[in-house]
């Protein structure tokens, strides 16, 4: 038979399993979460090495032009160092993505000091960047010979150097900061600039895109396993809602049984048994705790009827009794207004007996003064006699000399 304890062991087997699916799904979902993360992160940092290939490029046009109008050594000293940076000649600052060469422009060092030495192209490799990507970096380098020829010639010039037909600039005449401002100003210095421009451009849209389908692969491989999970969960949930309900519908049918048993107990029918509930259980026990008290309280009842049968014939042999004690009564009743009668009768007597008595006690303490006063007179005469006794001892001690001479003389 299936006990509560088997039911229990069966819903903690389904959940135990429904929960190791679930754990297995919340792990892949938070391996693509991972997944997810990284593309993020790697989708910024080649945004961010991408974003410094435009801006060291920008950074390099405003201070070759910078120079060429002012002939400040310090610009010219400041375009070589964004280029030693590039190729890893110099230690790159760090969070070099920030504002930084503005801030150097304005004579300030920002105070977040110094990274690691490593040309940017390295650091690409290191974030994945591709072959294709990498392809449009070389054509951008290939095109911008021209702009590094004109900057070169521009800068030379505004320090009076010339090329002197070997690409070396050892020829020394006036510097022409007209002529370097008009170079470095030139519809054809734009035109190289586009053209460098135009590889970085397809460049940064190559990244864009391979990051954002990295990140929107992640994404699904995230919200599938999401999907597992949820489904999983609710896979769970039915299974233990399902469980539970027939759960309580069993245990409810066998509560109700139970109940039904009780009840008709309580209304008095003993005969009333379990019907085939003997689960080696809590609801079993207590049924069979149920018929352990209707037959207890069977027993209890039988001696209750025997007990009432012999009151019953203990109460008729009362009564008869009773009626017995009330004639008895009757009888005793006409005996005490007899008695009553007799004590009536007796009262007038006691009274009477009592003025007697009075009368008696008069008599009584006359006679006591009158026997005191023959007592007195008794004494008077003991007194007389006595002196009479002793005048008749004196009279029969001369008698008896009289005859004691008469005896002698027998006169």
């Amino acid at each position: 038979m299936l006990t509560l304890r088997t039911y229990f062991a069966i819903t903690a087997a389904a959940i135990v399993a429904c929960g190791a699916l679930l754990s297995a799904s919340l792990y892949n979902y938070h391996q693509a979460v991972d997944q997810l993360q990284a593309a993020q992160a790697s989708r910024y940092t080649s945004y961010l090495l991408a974003d410094e290939l435009r801006q060291s490029s920008d950074d390099l046009t405003r201070l070759a032009r910078t120079f060429v109008i002012t002939a400040d050594a310090r610009w010219e000293q400041q375009y070589f160092e964004v280029l030693d940076i590039r190729n890893g000649k110099k230690p790159r600052p760090a969070e070099y993505e920030k504002i930084y060469w503005d801030f150097r422009a304005a004579g300030a060092q920002p105070p977040r000091g110094m990274a690691q030495t490593a040309p940017l192209d390295a650091l690409m490799k290191q974030a994945g960047f591709t072959a294709d990507e990498f392809a449009k970096l070389q054509e951008a380098a290939a095109n911008s010979n021209a702009l590094v020829t004109t900057e070169t010639v521009a800068m030379n010039m505004v320090k009076g150097l010339y090329d002197d037909g070997t690409g070396q600039f050892t020829v020394h005449r006036e510097p022409d900061f007209a002529q370097a401002r008009e170079m470095m100003h030139s519809l054809k210095y734009h035109q190289d600039k586009a053209r460098i421009m135009k590889p970085v451009d397809e460049f940064l849209t190559q990244v864009d895109q391979r990051t954002k389908t990295a990140i929107d692969a992640a994404k699904a491989t995230a919200s599938a396993w999401f999907m597992g999970v949820m489904g999983v969960a609710l896979l769970l949930a039915a299974v233990a809602v399902g469980l539970m309900w027939n759960m309580a519908r069993w245990i409810g049918r066998r509560l109700a049984q139970t109940m039904h048993m009780a009840q008709a107990v309580a209304q008095g029918n003993l005969t009333v048994r379990r019907s085939g509930d003997a689960a080696p259980d809590v609801i079993g026990d207590v049924a069979r705790a149920l018929d352990q008290m209707a037959d207890s309280l069977a027993r209890t009842v039988s001696a209750v009827r025997q007990g009432s049968d012999s009151v019953a014939t203990a109460s008729t042999q009362i009564a008869q009794g009773n009626m017995d004690l009330s004639q008895r009564t009757e009888h005793q009743a006409s005996s005490l207004e007899e008695t009553a009668s007799t004590m009536d009768e007796l009262a007038s007597t006691v009274r009477t007996n009592a003025d007697n008595a009075r009368q008696a006690s008069q008599l009584a303490q006359s006679a006591s003064h009158t026997a005191l006063e023959g007592g007195r007179v008794v004494g008077e005469v003991v007194g007389t006699m006595r002196g009479i006794s002793e005048s008749s001892k004196k009279i029969a001690d001369i008698i008896g000399v009289i005859d004691g001479i008469a005896f002698q003389t027998n006169i």
